[in-house]
């Protein structure tokens, strides 16, 4: 409303601004920095779209991934509690505020923006799981160093309420066939990641059958047990087309010299089981000329992968890796010659001291590059081994420049010496210029 008072010469604005009341669940989540579970009985359509926007619309920082639980309905004792539409009315304001519904997302910030529906049969109540838009902030502890970030990655230590599971391995086995098949190209290109995964499938096949036994003898499921008997996705599946993709590589030759190596020694070991039987006593004929044709087939094979030049594994991002790499080498140098009292040494320039200063920013821009670059089911160490060759390589690069930079112009004993000047490093070029870190890449980009 605007009120013009002309009379006096004075101009009069009064404005009505409507105030959006929000709800104290919706504060409850804004305010949380761990998973909460909140019941939404009661709530009408107005009171639904008005919580998911105050609650999820806008972006946060977190330093670890939480959960959001909201019950939306309920079994035959408890249903007159909620409208029969709840579960709908949350799912479709969540897609309006531009989140995406999957039912393989969990507590990691690779599914941020996410959410999934499920229905407990144990409890017989009606979940969605709501993961919020957040952008992580990296903490770093006294602790902490760069080969932990190396073996380390919320996808890989937080199970995410998945029983025994991590986040990564549950998304395999949660995941549809469609879907899987892309994340086995983006986030495990390896022949030996694939196996990991496919021997962890399996072993989930195993579990579902062992659940199935209980339930035929009236027995109680473990959680393992029970989470896969309701939420697995077409695990037989998955593992026959990881085993059709294995042989793929093997026969293209795409193995690294591990793999090289224990795709030689599986071949071997068959081969020994094979010489076994031929020399047994009671091996007939038959049977003989099958072992002998198993035997030719396993030398060929022995001789084909024999041949084989193993290849290497690219690191994903290592471009920017490389250049940060390139400006903390000489600050961990720096940080040597300061010793003990650090900052306040004597030892260190004005320049150096700034340098040092944004060290701190530089070491957080590289956790989150490394924990975007390991791959899904490699090991710790395997990682860690990938990163030394790319720092040794840029090591090397500073050694030799920093050599060339400070040799002397040699003379011959009668001209006048000439001396150079030793060019220091530049370490004000080392504030400048970030590179683009990106975060943790989305599931599928």
């Amino acid at each position: 409303m605007l009120l013009y008072f002309c009379e006096y010469k004075y101009i009069i604005i009064i404005v009505l601004v409507k105030v959006k009341i929000m709800s104290k669940e919706a504060r409850e989540v804004l305010n949380s920095t761990e998973s909460l579970e909140l019941d939404l009985k009661g709530f009408t359509y107005n009171q639904a779209k008005e919580f998911v926007e105050s609650a999820f619309e806008d972006d946060r920082t977190l330093e670890e991934m939480i959960r959001v639980t909201l019950i939306v309905g309920a079994g035959k004792e408890k249903r007159q509690k909620y409208d029969q539409d709840l579960a709908k009315w949350v799912r479709q304001g969540l897609k309006e505020i531009g989140y995406e519904e999957n039912n393989g997302a969990s507590c990691a910030f690779a599914c941020q923006g996410t959410f999934k529906y499920q229905h407990d049969t144990g409890k017989n109540l009606m979940y969605v799981h709501v993961f919020p838009r957040a952008i992580q902030n990296h903490k770093k502890s006294e602790n902490d160093d760069e080969n932990e970030n190396a073996k380390g990655g919320e996808l890989f230590t937080d199970d995410g309420g998945h029983g025994s599971y991590n986040a990564a391995e549950w998304l395999c086995i949660v995941s549809s066939l469609d879907t899987f098949r892309k994340m086995i190209q983006k986030k495990m290109p390896a022949w030996l990641q694939k196996r990991r995964c496919m021997q962890m499938l399996k072993g989930c096949i195993e579990k579902v059958a062992e659940g199935e036994r209980k339930m035929m003898a009236m027995k109680a499921m473990d959680e393992d047990e029970q989470k896969l008997y309701t939420e697995a996705v077409d695990l037989a599946d998955k593992v026959k087309f990881l085993t059709e993709e294995m042989k793929k590589m093997v026969e293209t030759g795409k193995l690294t010299s591990k793999e090289k190596e224990i795709v030689l020694a599986q071949i071997a070991e068959k081969m020994e089981i094979v010489k076994a039987e031929l020399e047994g006593d009671s091996v007939t004929d038959k049977k003989k000329e099958k072992l002998q044709r198993q035997e030719t087939a396993l030398k060929n094979r022995k001789e084909k992968i024999s041949s084989i030049k193993p290849y290497k594994l690219s690191l994903n991002g290592e471009a920017e890796i490389k250049i940060l790499y390139k400006k903390l080498i000489p600050l961990d140098k720096l940080e040597k010659k300061a010793g003990a009292k650090g900052l306040w040494s004597s030892k260190l320039t004005t320049l150096e001291v700034a340098a040092l200063k944004g060290k701190e920013e530089l070491d957080e821009q590289l956790n989150i590059l490394l924990g975007a670059a390991r791959c899904w089911f490699e090991d710790g160490d395997e990682f860690q081994e990938r990163l030394n060759e790319v720092r040794n390589v840029i090591s090397t690069r500073i050694e030799r420049k920093t050599e060339a930079k400070s040799k002397a112009v040699p003379n011959d004993g009668w001209s006048t010496i000439k001396t150079t000047k030793t060019k220091k490093t530049d370490f004000s070029k080392l504030l400048k210029k970030k590179p683009n870190t990106g975060g943790f890449n989305a599931l599928m980009d």
